[in-house]
């Protein structure tokens, strides 16, 4: 295959710039950049919807030699946006079997602290991936996706003492891989599964963002609602 010299980035979350799929494919594409490589990214949620987004989503995905695909998890699987990209591009490939095919690695988080509920959708990447003949460079799952993008967004996230370091590290290993054209080795795949902050620190940091969040829009006292249960 041809060296990895152009990347495109797919992000799949609704908030496309501002979300944490965002956040960790920079960190992730931060590890690939270099002299001759190019690094496209492409919003999912708004280039499903236009025809002529769509072809350029094509058109960028033809060319390209890695397609790093980051999404949120929604109820164990993919964004409708991710699915219907997948599937124009699974179609546009079977309508042009003259196309050669790039790899593909998924990045995928959820907000649950275990990152085992991307599973699911990490092997439907994978699965899509082995019937459209792209080759598989691995599937990375993220926990506690709900505060990532916040610890992320602040300066240095890989300083030393910053509870995001460790993540940060993990995802230049996985970068260093891609970067010499192999998969990403399970060993790395295992450390990005770590929880980046202690379960129950987080499951508390949580639980006071959405009661913030509430407040903020008035609807407090509507939390404990069970309109319903019977």
């Amino acid at each position: 295959m041809s060296p990895i010299t152009r990347i495109l980035t797919l992000i799949g979350s609704p908030r496309a710039g501002k979300s944490t799929s965002a956040a960790l494919a920079h960190l992730l594409t931060a590890g690939l950049a270099g002299p001759g490589v190019t690094i496209e990214e492409v919003a999912l949620t708004t280039a499903v919807r236009a025809a002529q987004r769509r072809d350029a989503l094509l058109a960028a995905a033809a060319e390209a030699d890695l397609i790093i695909l980051a999404f949120p998890i929604y109820v164990d699987s993919l964004p409708a946006p991710v699915v219907r990209a997948l599937e124009l591009l699974a179609e546009h490939w079977a309508g042009h079997p003259h196309l050669r095919r790039p790899r593909l690695a998924a990045l995928a988080n959820c907000g649950f602290p275990e990152a085992l509920h991307c599973e699911t959708a990490l092997l439907q990447c994978e699965q899509f991936a082995r019937e459209t003949g792209l080759r598989w460079y691995g599937g990375i799952g993220v926990g506690e996706g709900g505060m990532l993008g916040e610890l992320l967004a602040a300066p240095a996230p890989d300083a030393p003492g910053k509870p995001t370091r460790r993540l940060c590290l993990n995802l230049q290993d996985a970068a260093a891989a891609l970067r010499a054209d192999r998969p990403i080795p399970p060993e790395v795949l295992a450390q990005l599964a770590r929880p980046t902050l202690p379960h129950r620190l987080y499951t508390l940091l949580a639980s006071a963002r959405w009661h913030w969040l509430a407040r903020g829009n008035r609807a407090w006292s509507e939390l404990r609602q069970t309109p319903y249960k019977t």
